[in-house]
């Protein structure tokens, strides 16, 4: 009824957002590619691209994702929409453990006009990140002193400690990375911040020193400090693993073969599906093999 009401771009993007909020995805992402098709709303195209390249990013469809952002980026850089592409198109890649790419996308993004400070810090604290997946832990190490110079939000200050402290555990400074994680957890209790404090020292205590039930300990704490982690499913399935492949008394493949057997394949299979150590999946099975010859002589 209003054609020409400076209300219909908007509208558009609406009822896009409705179409798959009520399970229409492919209705809404028809409806707004044919709203990017009109040039008569050419000044809103910036925030339906935008639109797309979220949904992209709910369905886990990071290329398509990527096309969306890649498009405000080069499309639109004088909008507000720009600036978060910048930082979504590094993200992205980072999400896909492409981090080379991820690293040189935010590193472009530093020397990118128009980008606020805030923005920036934001993708300093991605650039650590992907330092330290590259194994360039002193460059990550580096990065996250200097952002906590730099960095005066509450909320973020926790995940940059945090970065420092992984950086300190992979430069093997156990001391002062654990000094850092209890900082975090005295300081930002009940946040994701603490809590990945709490899964990283779980990681350190199994990975680096094999006390598993430390591990398993710190492990349980990540869903109590926040249940809302990211982290806390991976967490609690560590944990529960930890407990498959802890040491058992009395494994006796002549009195108690089931038990035996169950025990080796359920630590086999937490070895390999969940804790990320197929040597020591494989070291299981050759335990179980190495039974033969006593099982015949029995």
């Amino acid at each position: 009824r209003f054609p020409d009401s400076k209300y219909v771009p908007e509208a558009y993007i609406y009822i896009a957002k409705i179409l798959r909020e009520t399970n229409q995805p492919k209705e809404a992402e028809k409806l707004l590619d044919e709203f990017l098709r009109n040039p008569k709303y050419r000044k809103h195209h910036p925030q339906a691209l935008s639109v797309l390249a979220d949904f992209a990013i709910k369905d886990k469809d990071f290329i398509k994702a990527q096309h969306y952002l890649e498009r405000i980026i080069n499309e639109y850089p004088k909008t507000k929409e720009y600036r978060e592409a910048y930082f979504l198109f590094g993200k992205n890649y980072y999400e896909q453990k492409e981090y080379a790419k991820s690293l040189e996308a935010f590193k472009k993004m530093q020397n990118a006009r128009g980008i606020d400070k805030t923005k920036k810090l934001d993708g300093t604290y991605y650039i650590g990140l992907n330092e330290l997946e590259l194994g360039n832990a002193e460059k990550a190490y580096k990065t996250a002193k200097g952002l906590i110079k730099a960095e005066s939000r509450p909320d973020k200050l926790p995940f940059v400690r945090l970065l420092k402290a992984r950086a300190q555990f992979a430069l093997g400074d156990t001391t002062a990375a654990r000094i850092e994680i209890e900082f975090i957890n005295k300081n930002y209790p009940r946040t994701e911040g603490s809590a990945g404090g709490y899964y990283y020292l779980a990681e350190h205590y199994y990975y680096n020193q094999g006390a598993i039930q430390k591990a398993i300990v710190n492990y349980n704490r990540v869903r109590s400090e926040y249940s809302s982690s990211p982290l806390a499913a991976t967490a609690q399935a560590k944990a529960t693993a930890l407990g498959f492949v802890a040491p058992r008394p009395g494994l006796d493949c002549e009195t108690g073969l089931s038990y035996f057997l169950d025990y080796q394949y359920q630590a086999a299979e937490s070895f390999l599906n969940v804790l990320a150590l197929p040597d020591s999946a494989i070291a299981r099975y050759r335990i179980v093999i190495a039974q033969k010859d006593i099982l015949i002589n029995r």
